[in-house]
């Protein structure tokens, strides 16, 4: 089977959990999930696997992604996400501010099922939540708002390796999370920062992971998360 065909297999799955957990039908939820690049970087750290332990943590990071898209549309007043109008122009902004309410509870009721993977959670929705009030740099706001999600991942495997594995293994996800919000910004030019600050940025985050992932003795890992990071560069 290719990775592709794994790969959305694992999303499917990812996708039926999270209306298990919701409680609430497809059609009344309306969300699209997009791409679905976090729930990929669990499948990938987990090497494929698509374990009931990996489906749960890809599906509440996914939760409390599109919890904060939705608010984040609202704040924002956008008028289009991922192609179609987002979630409040179709129920208005009471429906969908209660909706986004919802998905966080739900997703920290799912949390405390375990003690560790709870406690990281909960200081992830924290400090994201911090950053939209407390802006501080560019980069460290990059990494609050966008590159905790997808440090995250990490859960699915921190009782497999090393600390010095974990380490750089965390490393790559924190930059890849700040390039993918720098990637962001530049498509759609909507941060108050210079384009060249940002074109430079990106190039600097690109080559900084490029040279981490060297570094991973994980076979598997290396070279998925070598095509993640192409993947995001050339969107």
């Amino acid at each position: 089977m290719s990775y592709s065909k794994k790969l959305n297999d694992f999303k499917k799955k990812v996708i039926e959990k999270i209306y298990s957990i919701m409680k609430i039908k497809k059609e009344k939820l309306n969300i699209d999930f997009g791409k679905m690049l976090r729930s990929e970087l669990v499948f990938i750290l987990s090497e494929f696997k698509t374990e009931e332990k990996n489906v749960r943590i890809a599906s509440i990071i996914e939760i409390i992604h599109n919890s904060a898209i939705i608010i984040d549309d609202i704040v924002d007043d956008e008028t289009e996400r991922r192609g179609k109008k987002p979630l409040n122009k179709y129920i208005g902004d009471k429906k969908a501010y209660l909706i986004s309410s919802i998905m966080i509870i739900k997703a920290i009721k799912n949390i405390f099922k375990n003690d560790l993977i709870g406690k990281a959670f909960i200081k992830i929705i924290e400090r994201m939540i911090l950053s939209e009030i407390d802006k501080k740099n560019y980069i460290t706001t990059c990494y609050n708002k966008t590159g905790l999600l997808f440090v995250a991942p990490i859960l699915a495997i921190i009782e497999k390796y090393n600390y010095d594995t974990l380490r750089k293994i965390y490393y790559i996800l924190k930059h890849i999370g700040i390039l993918y919000q720098i990637k962001d910004d530049i498509i759609d030019k909507d941060s108050n920062m210079d384009e060249k600050f940002l074109s430079d940025k990106l190039k600097y985050y690109r080559n900084l992971i490029e040279d981490k992932i060297k570094s991973l003795e994980i076979k598997s890992i290396k070279e998925n998360l070598k095509t993640f990071i192409d993947k995001i560069v050339k969107a």
